[in-house]
């Protein structure tokens, strides 16, 4: 992850399956969150998705947003809306993705959701001796906006954060995960983080 660039890592093109080759039942979401590396990220329904509480401000934040918001709801694009080019519509998706991903994870829903990634230790495990082999960890960024940050692991018994042991997970952008979700995460499941 390089902050400043204009680029978002880890977009639907950098992959080696395009979306256009699966099937049309599969949506651009369940997709996009399967793809390889993407194993932190937990989809939101599209009744999140399409909440406009859900969706505030994001607009200024998000070039070509009303396309990128039909992408994610697999709907078709108006006639009336000035077509971006392929990269730019999956760079914008993304972002408008991962930003949507930053505020379900926070929700009862997103929490219990990542509660079972975090139980399986999807994310990975504390690297430090002293935590034990199995500590799993949980994402986190150390920025609320988007492009300055990578995400990071925070482990909830030595409350360290450190880089991602794999270097296609750094390339992940952090405010995708927000700076308080580990927090909420350890407040809302206290019992069960150490």
């Amino acid at each position: 992850f390089h902050p400043g660039s204009t680029a978002l890592p880890s977009t639907p093109s950098s992959s080696s399956t395009s979306l256009s080759s699966l099937s049309s039942s599969v949506t651009w979401v369940s997709w996009y969150t399967t793809l390889s590396h993407h194993e932190f990220f937990t989809p939101p329904d599209d009744s999140f998705i399409s909440d406009p509480f859900n969706l505030t401000h994001l607009s200024s934040l998000v070039p070509f947003y009303p396309h990128a918001l039909l992408t994610l709801l697999d709907l078709p694009a108006s006639d009336s809306l000035p077509i971006p080019d392929a990269q730019q519509l999956e760079q914008s998706t993304a972002l408008l993705f991962g930003l949507i991903h930053a505020r379900f994870i926070v929700t009862p829903r997103g929490l219990d959701a990542m509660r079972d990634k975090f139980r399986a230790a999807d994310f990975g495990v504390c690297p430090r001796v002293a935590c034990g082999p199995k500590q799993p960890v949980l994402p986190v960024g150390v920025d609320d906006a988007a492009g300055r940050e990578g995400v990071r692991l925070f482990c909830p018994r030595c409350r360290d954060v450190f880089w991602p042991p794999r270097r296609a997970h750094r390339a992940l952008d952090g405010a995708f995960w927000g700076s308080s979700f580990a927090h909420l995460f350890c407040q809302a499941y206290a019992g069960e983080v150490v």
